[in-house]
């Protein structure tokens, strides 16, 4: 939603993504990601380097990554905070080396201490990179053995767009964190 959406490339048949994507692929439900997340590195909340398939274990899993300064990524994680949802899947928020520091990172996790999720710093933009995620929020949920269950970019649109028409700025975009928020208590 801060940026151009990418549009989905049709496969012949899903393989597994293993290098850094084109810039026309979009990850898309289905797709298999097991190479990119066995091979990921990812620094906790005291700095200290993980696997990120060890800490997502042999669980679904829920991953939200978020930029600073994007409205709709604060938007989310203010309703988040505010309303200490609990998401079922095992619940990842990432930001990425790309768009703040690890100070800036510390900043965010700080500013959303009661958000019920597990925070990670992807320190080397690799998740970014090799998945071509440029538009935010951009959530990803992964079954246990990390197929793409869904992929969504932005924040959930009602199905009747229709209440949305008329309203001020600020109550359109608490009413997408919400629906988008009610989506990831749905998993």
């Amino acid at each position: 939603m801060c940026s151009a959406c990418s549009t989905a490339v049709t496969q012949p048949e899903k393989q597994a993504v293993t290098k850094k994507a084109d810039a026309d692929y979009a990850v898309t439900a289905g797709d298999d990601i097991t190479k990119v997340i066995e091979n990921f590195k990812i620094k906790d909340v005291k700095g200290k380097k993980r696997n990120l398939a060890e800490l997502l274990g042999s669980q679904d899993s829920l991953i939200a990554l978020v930029k600073p300064g994007c409205i709709y990524c604060q938007s989310m994680l203010a309703v988040l905070d505010a309303t200490k949802t609990k998401i079922k899947p095992e619940f990842l928020i990432v930001l990425d080396s790309k768009h703040t520091d690890f100070a800036g990172f510390k900043k965010e996790y700080n500013d959303h201490k009661n958000i019920n999720a597990t925070w990670v710093y992807d320190f080397e933009n690799k998740l970014h990179d090799e998945l071509n995620m440029v538009s935010f929020p951009r959530i990803l949920y992964l079954d246990k053995d990390f197929k793409v269950l869904k992929a969504q970019t932005g924040l959930i649109l009602p199905q009747d767009r229709a209440e949305l028409e008329g309203k001020d700025f600020p109550f359109v975009l608490q009413r997408l964190s919400e629906l988008t928020i009610a989506w990831m208590q749905s998993l």
